[in-house]
């Protein structure tokens, strides 16, 4: 795998597990409202504000700052999203959740056995993992060692907030798994925790909503680890109301700091219509409330993986914007520029890449190609001129999804038990483009049903696209 292809997934891959933290730790602050009871003969009212931010170092795209704040009277809850302006009410004891639009008043009840339509405002939804079963074998094939350690550790420190005495504890958790293991990586996790001793909210919930299942595909399935555990401390250290945590992860060189911190609490009366649904307030069908409310804080996986696209983008112009080797005399040298305008994740610089290699094995010893980053005037005529370039080629990603006939198929296949392989739809336009006066002397467009996933699909079609249009090249010289 090149250096570009790695950094993007590498990108993709710190953008998800910042989402996966920001969630989890909404878990861990939920299941801190609920998981044991207040104390008994004295109805619980709290009301305290948190703030979560996370850091990705050397990501280009942050994630804002989520700002939430929680009221709690006996047996119901309520939750305002600043960021949304989504006030979510658990009525524990109706079994039913009143959702809030604040800023249209509107409103949506829905009983907990109707599940979650939307489960960033209410109760987390639980995630399982569903696990590809392999081929039944006679014996798995052995991996290696992965090494689990963890440590829980009072500091000993102490401090009042907000009245109250709270206590410092940090935690590490680390999994390394060794090169030769099933899936080998190292992965470390450490917590600074403050937490204080406070009645803690329950509901209980009498059907709660199916978990959603994500399957998962084992990178070995046939393949088995040996488990190393060696834990110190005691986890119950960490069983408390947090008022703060820091919580840093570092992964595949990565390293994601999540903060949460509650920066005002008070244990006053609260006005129980807060907790009521306004009689003013419209009533809305689940499908256009959810129309009506923004993402959490504002951002959205799509951003995130637009801005893993461009930081590997961006990284690749440092090398590919370098001087090209010296032209050759009586070589004429095309300069290749890529832009992806079909909606997918794309590797770009790889795609590019492969043109140019193809374009350079094809092309015999009167051609050589380079790569171009730059894909609109004025900057692709200058990093042409640069390049010593003659003949500019400007492609154009128009398509690369699944082909909707094959996705059909591989849904009743996989009901019936037959595997069914993916299929990519997949098209691009492409320029031949005179650099000395930036001419335009041919456009065509090509598309293809490529037996592959997208990402392999796009460099195979990629590949054959730069024959033909290497073909189209010398007809247009032969004119």
């Amino acid at each position: 795998m090149n250096r570009h292809r790695y950094l993007f997934r590498v990108s993709l891959f710190i953008v998800l597990v910042a989402l996966g933290s920001v969630a989890a730790l909404n878990l861990i602050v939920f299941g801190q409202q609920r998981s044991s009871s207040a104390a008994k003969g004295k109805e619980l009212n709290l009301r305290y504000t948190y703030q979560t931010r996370t850091e990705m170092a050397g990501m280009p795209m942050q994630m804002p700052a989520q700002k939430m704040t929680v009221y709690i009277k006996g047996r119901r809850q309520r939750q305002d999203d600043e960021s949304r302006q989504l006030a979510t009410i658990n009525q524990c004891d109706l079994q039913r959740y009143v959702y809030l639009n604040l800023d249209d008043k509107s409103c949506l009840g829905q009983l907990f056995k109707e599940g979650e339509e939307e489960p960033q405002a209410g109760p987390p939804v639980q995630y399982q993992e569903e696990r590809e079963e392999p081929t039944p074998q006679a014996k798995p094939r052995k991996g290696g060692v992965v090494v689990v350690e963890g440590e829980v550790t009072d500091t000993g420190e102490r401090k009042e907030r907000f009245g109250l005495k709270a206590r410092h504890i940090t935690s590490k958790q680390v999994m390394d798994a060794k090169p030769d293991s099933c899936n080998p990586g190292r992965f470390e996790m450490t917590m600074d925790v403050w937490l204080v001793d406070l009645p803690r909210w329950t509901c209980r919930v009498k059907e709660t909503p199916t978990p959603v299942r994500i399957p998962m595909r084992p990178t070995r399935p046939d393949c088995q680890d040996t488990i190393r555990t060696n834990m110190k401390g005691n986890p119950a250290l960490l069983d408390g109301f947090e008022i703060y945590r820091k919580q840093t992860v570092i992964a595949q060189g990565q390293t994601i700091t999540t903060i949460y911190e509650v920066t005002d609490l008070s244990l006053a009366e609260l006005d129980a219509a807060l907790f009521e649904k306004p009689a003013d307030c419209r009533e809305k069908d689940a499908q256009a409330f959810w129309r009506g409310v923004g993402s959490p804080g504002g951002f959205s996986i799509a951003e995130a993986m637009k801005a893993a696209r461009e930081a590997a983008e961006k990284e690749s112009v440092g090398e590919a914007t370098e001087p090209a080797k010296a032209k050759r005399a009586g070589v004429l040298r095309i300069g290749v520029t890529i832009k992806n305008d079909s909606g997918a994740a794309l590797d770009v610089p790889e795609l590019r890449r492969e043109m140019v290699d193809t374009i350079d094995q094809r092309g015999g010893d009167t051609v050589d190609a380079v790569e171009l980053i730059a894909t609109a005037q004025p900057d692709l005529q200058a990093e042409a001129e640069g390049k010593q370039v003659d003949y500019i080629l400007l492609v154009d990603l128009r398509e690369a999804k699944p082909d909707a006939g094959r996705k059909l198929g591989g849904i009743l296949g996989r009901a019936a038990g037959v595997g069914v392989k993916e299929k990519t739809s997949a098209k691009l336009d492409y320029q031949w483009i005179e650099r000395a006066k930036m001419q335009t002397l041919s456009t065509r467009s090509l598309s293809e049903k490529v037996d592959a996933p997208a990402p392999e699909a796009m460099e195979q079609f990629c590949r054959k696209s730069a024959e033909q249009a290497l073909s189209e090249f010398w007809r247009i010289r032969r004119q």
